[in-house]
């Protein structure tokens, strides 16, 4: 029996609290907060077991008193892994 796991495979993290198994996708995004730091983002990640792979910035747009479009800022996204899944 093969022991790989697709794309979206969880991984079942068991944590003692109370008997409770929470489980953790493999993959997550995590966004830069608007009053967040990108260290600041890095750093939750690597506290809730992450290792970013890929850096993503999305257009926010807001629309102005003509009703066009126009970019408002530029919103940063990391994916990330779990750190476990790699080993």
């Amino acid at each position: 029996m093969s022991n790989e796991r697709g794309p979206h495979a969880t991984i079942i993290i068991k944590i003692l609290l109370g008997g409770v198994t929470l489980a953790k996708k493999r993959k997550q995004q995590f966004s830069v907060a608007p009053e967040e730091s990108i260290a600041e983002c890095l750093d939750r990640m690597k506290d809730e077991g992450y290792r970013p792979i890929r850096r993503m910035e999305k257009p926010v747009f807001k629309e102005n008193g003509s009703k066009t479009p126009v970019i408002s800022h530029q919103q940063i996204i990391f994916e990330g892994i779990l750190e476990e899944d790699e080993q």
